[in-house]
């Protein structure tokens, strides 16, 4: 299935990128420069079989975009029941980077 991400720019200057419902591939975070960084992130763990993000690619593509902070969002409920915001707070320490599990009614500045 074809899927598009978005990127805004503000002054062409790269703010907020969003990466919907995709499967990973190498190199991905090359086209989500914004200094933040919203993920779909449905799966808990790699699952070869399913066109969705998980926490482990997530974690790789966050390490290598090097965004101001990411935000998670889009849960499955394994992930929903794995807490996402005790998820992000260890994405946060492991990566040095902003990690934000969204909730409902979430709002976010941007720079």
């Amino acid at each position: 299935m074809e899927t598009y991400g978005l990127n805004f720019k503000i002054d062409g200057e790269d703010i907020i990128s969003i990466i919907s419902d995709t499967k990973y591939f190498d190199g991905i975070e090359k086209y989500y420069p914004g200094k933040t960084l919203v993920i779909n992130v449905v799966l808990l763990e790699v699952n070869l079989n399913l066109d969705h993000l998980s926490i482990p690619e997530v974690k790789e593509i966050i390490k290598k975009a090097k965004p101001k902070r990411a935000i998670i969002t889009h849960f499955g409920m394994k992930m929903i029941l794995a807490k996402p915001w005790e998820i992000a707070e260890r994405l946060t320490a492991e990566l040095g980077i902003e990690v934000i599990a969204a909730r409902d009614g979430m709002e976010i500045e941007l720079d």
